[in-house]
């Protein structure tokens, strides 16, 4: 799971990206929706993020690309 979120990460530096709302907590629905906005990668990768964004959410950083 630590691999495919550095990955999504990298992806995510690789392109512009607005400003995230930092004022609210991320949620398990938000977090995938977040990346959907700022990445473009193929459907399997969206059902492996689909299952590590409540881990993340409940355990991993947040970090601002």
């Amino acid at each position: 799971m630590e691999r495919i979120a550095d990955r999504l990460d990298a992806l995510a530096l690789e392109r512009p990206s607005p400003t995230p709302d930092l004022s609210a907590p991320p949620t398990t629905e938000s977090v995938p929706a977040d990346w959907r906005r700022r990445l473009s990668v193929t459907e399997d990768v969206w059902t492996v993020a689909v299952v590590i964004a409540p881990v993340l959410v409940e355990e991993g950083e947040r970090r601002n690309g």
